[in-house]
């Protein structure tokens, strides 16, 4: 007699879909960040520019921000991190439907 035929492999599950990529470009928003600069930057005149890696969530609501590029500062770019927060976005569309999305924001501070 034959042996049974082993069974068959499980199908892989499907990953959920991560954020949609877009370009910085793309990015629109409903209410620009408040951008506050620190006073003890200010008074050492450090300035710089911080690029963070933002994630979107479908209402438009900043889910996660991350120093992508530092500013060389680590006040500047920790004023960056608090500073995106009081941004809204307008959400992102995908064939009629809002999706999650991700790009990088630039956020200059100059004296």
């Amino acid at each position: 007699a034959a042996p049974p035929a082993p069974p068959a492999p499980a199908p892989a599950p499907v990953a959920a879909p991560g954020p949609r990529q877009i370009a910085p470009s793309a990015v629109r928003y409903q209410k620009l960040p408040d951008l506050h600069f620190p006073a003890l930057s200010k008074r050492a005149r450090e300035e710089g520019t911080v690029v963070l890696r933002i994630t979107v969530d479908i209402t438009g609501r900043l889910k996660q921000a991350t120093v992508h590029k530092s500013s060389g500062f680590d006040r500047i770019d920790q004023a960056a991190l608090q500073d995106i927060r009081t941004a809204r976005f307008v959400p992102h569309m995908e064939d009629g439907k809002p999706v999650e999305w991700q790009t990088l924001a630039p956020l200059a501070y100059e004296l």
